[in-house]
């Protein structure tokens, strides 16, 4: 028995980093070729999807080339972040608070069927900017400070830290672009 977060704290976004770090030590080996994980169809597919939501309509002309010219750089940091040739873990892949249940006994993380191939550092930064909201700016730290805290291995500082969050937009837009 539990219920959702009321809202995103400090003490959640931090319970957040340990319990990442914690998956992250587990250290179970992922292929990322099974299940498709960081499948990224190619700009050819995007471009008809794109044209396609503009011709229904839901594009203006400009909102399309712009929407191809933001895919075509999450596509290029995602391919950048790969081609570093990460390590990749078994993860939660879709760590938020919607997932989070407030028990009895604490916070307890539910809702695995995301589970996959991830690289930790690109998860831990993708959920600590999940949870960072523009209103509650400290939570994003508070993930990663409670992460490095907590044995999770820190990566570069760079923008391929952000290709799991590149990875999870692409595939939420791709599947809303396809239906």
């Amino acid at each position: 028995e539990g219920a959702p977060p009321p809202t995103s704290t400090v003490p959640l976004a931090r319970w957040l980093g340990r319990t990442l770090a914690t998956l992250d030590r587990l250290g179970l080996p992922a292929d990322p070729a099974e299940g498709a994980a960081y499948t990224v169809p190619p700009m050819s597919d995007w471009r008809r999807w794109i044209a396609r939501a503009h011709a229904a309509g839901r594009l203006e002309r400009r909102e399309a080339a712009d929407t191809c010219a933001a895919v075509a750089d999450l596509v290029a940091l995602v391919a950048t972040g790969l081609a570093a040739g990460p390590a990749f873990q078994i993860g939660h892949r879709d760590a938020n608070a919607r997932n989070v249940l407030l028990t009895g006994r604490g916070p307890v993380l539910i809702d695995f069927d995301s589970a996959g191939p991830e690289v930790p550092w690109w998860g831990a930064v993708y959920h600590a900017w999940d949870l960072a909201r523009a209103d509650l700016p400290v939570l994003g730290p508070a993930v990663l400070d409670a992460y490095a805290e907590h044995g999770g291995r820190l990566g570069p500082a760079e923008p391929t830290a952000f290709a799991g969050l590149a990875r999870g937009v692409l595939d939420g837009f791709a599947f809303h672009l396809r239906v």
